[in-house]
């Protein structure tokens, strides 16, 4: 991880600062321990000219020549996989192997990339006798929108495919996990025409302003449902090509048939991945019932054996909620399930949690669930429902 504690934006291929700032807080210590240049309108403005202006050399660039960019992309990833990865886990909170992981990933996908995907013309035959050619062009400008839960694996499906297809790219990372992004940013400025790879941050406030600017051609967006709702919204003014990939209610569904210590490490796992903080976890989970004291309890042997704490220390496994809107939404989720439900596991905050930062708003509490058989709430995550 860099020793720096102020960040600066990424636009033109210079670092831009701004005079005000988003406060980045760790959340296994609840501190603010760095600062990152904070956008306003006219910076969007700022960064959609940049990219605007870059992508007509970028999408002639010989695809050859991409190719080659993207390989160094992914060889620089690999050799900055440790730094960057101790940063994500310095704002995001999870075990450092998994953020080193995420930088691992990308240099992988990078390299998959370069050696697998072919934007060149491709003809098909016709019983008619005409000649069928499809060509991919690029696009324009890609505005990739990206959560605070998998800072950089979530960037990666959006920026590489991007910049190879030779689109330029305006990245917005979630604002309370902004500094992966910028030091990416910074890393490929050395790999990138200016103004290929644009990098702003926000207090979450400017979202809008970026999906419904008549710059973008294009919006790859990850986050929930209610904000993808918007986002399809503002998008339609222009009818930009928008990817969605949003929130869901996954359920897990055991058969009767299944070995269940076997069975519960992977809906365990499945549940309690990144602390429970994916949008495709197991959030519902249908076992027989003559299965249901055993797998109870298997639960419960997994629950006590993860050990919950800071994502720097090696025998973490488990790491802190992210954010204090998803803490006190986690808290409601318990409240429920100790109303709802039979609590075998945890049920409360861990006993190193700390209060982070206030949220802006309060958040609306989870929908009543109807009683159950149980609810078994395990440590660090929002719960299992039984």
């Amino acid at each position: 991880m860099t020793d720096k504690d102020k960040y600066e934006m990424i636009i033109d291929g210079r670092p831009v600062a701004t005079d005000r700032v988003v406060e980045v807080i760790n959340p296994a210590s609840g501190s603010v321990f760095a600062t990152v240049a904070r956008a306003d309108r006219a910076t969007v403005d700022e960064a959609v000219a940049s990219a605007r202006r870059a992508f007509p050399a970028w999408a002639a660039l010989p695809y050859a020549e991409r190719v080659a960019i993207m390989r160094k992309i992914g060889d620089v990833l690999a050799s900055h996989a440790d730094e960057v990865g101790r940063l994500i886990t310095t704002e995001q909170g999870k075990p450092v192997a998994e953020s080193v992981g995420e930088v691992v990933g990308g240099s992988m996908l990078a390299k998959y990339l370069a050696d697998n995907v072919s934007f060149e013309p491709v003809t098909y035959p016709s019983s008619s006798g005409h000649r069928i050619v499809e060509h991919r062009k690029p696009l324009g400008v890609v505005a990739a929108i990206t959560p605070w839960n998998y800072p950089l694996t979530l960037l990666w499906i959006k920026l590489l495919p991007a910049l190879l297809a030779g689109n330029t790219v305006i990245v917005k990372p979630a604002g309370t996990t902004p500094l992966s992004s910028v030091r990416i940013g910074e890393l490929l400025n050395d790999l990138l025409p200016a103004g290929v790879l644009n990098v702003i941050c926000d207090d979450n406030d400017l979202g809008d302003a970026l999906t419904s600017h008549p710059g973008v051609d294009n919006i790859a967006f990850t986050g929930s449902i209610a904000t993808g709702s918007k986002v399809m919204v503002s998008a339609a003014a222009t009818i930009k090509r928008i990817t969605l990939e949003l929130g869901g209610n996954d359920p897990a569904i055991v058969l009767d048939d299944v070995d269940v210590a076997d069975a519960v490490g992977r809906v365990y796992r499945a549940a309690t991945m990144n602390a429970g903080q994916v949008c495709l976890a197991a959030k519902r989970i249908f076992v027989p019932s003559r299965m249901y004291d055993e797998f109870c309890g298997e639960l419960v042997r997994h629950a006590g054996a993860e050990v919950i704490g800071d994502g720097m220390d090696p025998a973490t496994t488990m790491g802190p909620i992210q954010n204090a809107m998803q803490y006190a939404r986690t808290q409601g989720y318990l409240e429920d399930a100790h109303q709802s439900g039979t609590v075998i596991a945890g049920g409360g905050a861990h006993r190193r949690a700390r209060v982070l930062r206030r949220p802006h708003h309060r958040p609306r509490h989870p929908r009543r669930c109807p009683p159950r058989a149980g609810r078994a709430v395990l440590p660090g995550g929002p719960g299992l429902v039984l």
